[in-house]
């Protein structure tokens, strides 16, 4: 696991670290990868200091033997190029509309809201007292095509939920 950026909220610092070490546990479809050392693009949509602090956690950073590449969205052209989509709260009026983009392209998608599962999302952020936790949504991953590892799904601070928000696991 990386160091956490010295500067900056330290949710999203928490965050950003989160979102770049989900890469190292999801299995992405061999064809969402144009070349075999294409970089893994990690996909930022709307406002929001996790761009920021992202850069900080990838800087020179490979997985799999790919670079790690961060990306401010602001078309549905790059969105679908993404691998990793992150999708700040200041967007969820958009969410049906991205994640629909999003649907069928073997995207990770990521947001921050209690309404983002609900729609298709993979993954949501909750903060809980001071610590920030996540959901994940299997049904959605399996829809997207994505694996996601065992190990990711054993931490403490992960919850399987369904699409409706429910846990699944205790």
């Amino acid at each position: 696991m990386r160091g956490l950026p010295e500067d900056g909220n330290p949710d999203y610092q928490i965050k950003a670290q989160h979102v770049f070490n989900f890469a190292r546990f999801i299995e992405w479809p061999p064809s969402k990868f144009a070349q075999p050392d294409s970089p893994l693009i990690i996909g930022v949509i709307g406002s929001g200091e996790l761009e920021n602090q992202l850069d900080e956690v990838v800087k020179g950073a490979r997985i799999n033997d790919r670079q790690v590449s961060i990306k401010r969205i602001t078309n549905d052209a790059e969105l679908r190029r993404c691998h990793i989509l992150f999708v700040s709260r200041s967007e969820r009026d958009r969410f049906g509309a991205i994640l629909s983009e999003a649907r069928g392209e073997h995207i990770l998608t990521i947001g921050e809201n209690d309404r983002f599962l609900n729609r298709g999302g993979i993954v949501n952020f909750l903060e809980s007292g001071d610590s920030v936790i996540f959901q994940i949504n299997l049904n959605a991953a399996r829809h997207a095509g994505l694996k996601i590892s065992s190990k990711l799904l054993q931490l403490r601070m992960a919850q399987v939920v369904n699409s409706d928000g429910q846990i699944v696991n205790p």
